[in-house]
């Protein structure tokens, strides 16, 4: 049961790395791609596939950098009450 398991979180985490690339929001594309690598870190690790666990960690690192760019130079929209 448990590999079943640990299957599906590495697989989870290839597929959602794929549909990060998919977005056209940059924003949200650099969430779910920093979701994707951190799970795929936990995996690689797992397994010590310990090219791909390094080279996942380096984009989580790069996609909190892009995260934190980019709200600096946008902060985020707040709505307007309804009337």
């Amino acid at each position: 049961m448990a590999d079943i398991l640990f299957a599906i979180l590495g697989w989870g985490g290839s597929a959602l790395l794929v549909t990060s690339m998919l977005q056209t929001k940059i924003l949200r594309l650099r969430w779910l791609n920093l979701i994707a690598c951190a799970v795929l870190v936990v995996y690689n690790a797992v397994l010590s596939v310990w090219p791909m666990a390094v080279m996942n960690l380096a984009l989580v690192i790069i996609n909190v950098v892009n995260l934190a760019r980019l709200r600096r130079v946008a902060p985020p929209v707040r709505e307007q009450p309804t009337r």
